[in-house]
Formats: structure tokens, sequence, C-alpha cells
């Protein structure tokens, strides 16, 4: 994929697919943030809760990213909401996170390619190399010319016999 690739102009179906995603993770969020018993007590429970801070502090931090945690949610939410009514609404969001979120895709797609090569294709390669395989026949040999014979016409009947 390429930068040209990237769709500014999205029509209206995927901006309103994209509003749904929206509402869908503004609801997971908290969902699983209480799933997984991020109260903040297993913080301020803890026997070393972070070097140098009071509990007042730390439980003043947590109490600000549980805030953070719900409002980032109701944003999502009300944004997608919003979205799917009128799509237009999310254009300016959409196309900035699919420019954002290009060059990480297009990042990995390069390692795991690179990764293919080196972890696959390589060590084949070397191993044929160290073998001396020639699937191709492309080593030189005495001959004068490179032509071989083929196994000749084929008969008539095989015409008719497709496989």
């Amino acid at each position: 994929m390429q930068f040209s690739d990237l769709d500014f102009h999205p029509a209206e179906k995927k901006l309103r697919q994209f509003g749904i995603l929206l509402v869908l993770f503004g609801v997971l969020i908290p969902f699983v943030a209480w799933m997984r018993g991020w109260t903040g007590l297993d913080y301020l429970a803890s026997p070393l809760p972070l070097e140098n801070q009071t509990p007042i502090l730390l439980s003043n931090t947590l109490l600000w990213n549980s805030v953070a945690i719900y409002f980032t949610s109701l944003v999502l939410t009300a944004w997608g909401l919003a979205g799917m009514a009128n799509p237009k609404l999310l254009r300016l969001f959409f196309v900035g996170w699919m420019v954002v979120a290009f060059p990480i895709g297009w990042t990995i797609s390069q390692g795991i390619l690179l990764l293919i090569f080196v972890g696959v294709f390589l060590p084949i390669g070397l191993f044929f190399r160290l073998t001396g395989r020639d699937a191709l026949h492309l080593k030189r040999s005495q001959e004068s010319t490179a032509w071989k014979s083929g196994p000749g016409p084929l008969p008539p009947s095989r015409y008719f016999q497709q496989y």
C-alpha cells in the first residue's frame, strides 16, 4: 500500500461504519476496565505504591486516570452516534486516523515481509546453493548449445483428455 492509496474522501457508508466502530470502542473501554477490576484500589493497597508519592497523590492520579478513561469513552460514543446520523462529521477524524495509522501499518507489513524473507527464503536458498541444486538448469554445460530437445509431439488422442 502506498500513501497515495489513502482515501481522503471516504464514502458515507464507510464513515457510518467508522461511527459504529467508535460507539463499540466507546462502550468497550469502560467494560474492559471494569472486567479487569481497574478501580485503583489495587494500587493503593500495594506494598510499593509508587516510590515518591503519598497515598493521597496516588489516589488523585488514579482518580484522574479513571476520569480520563470514562471521558474518552463518552466522547467516542457521542461522536460515533453523531457520526452515524451525519457521517460528514466523522470525515476529518477518519482521515486523520488513517494518516496516523498508515506509517504504523506500512512498517509492520514491511517488517513481516523481511522476517519471512530472512526466516524462510534465505535459509532455503542457502541450503540449495550449498547442495548444488539447479532446478532451472541455469549452469552452463560443456555443450556448444543450450538447446534441449523436448519429448516430441503428443498423439491426437491426447487432445480429448484434458487432465
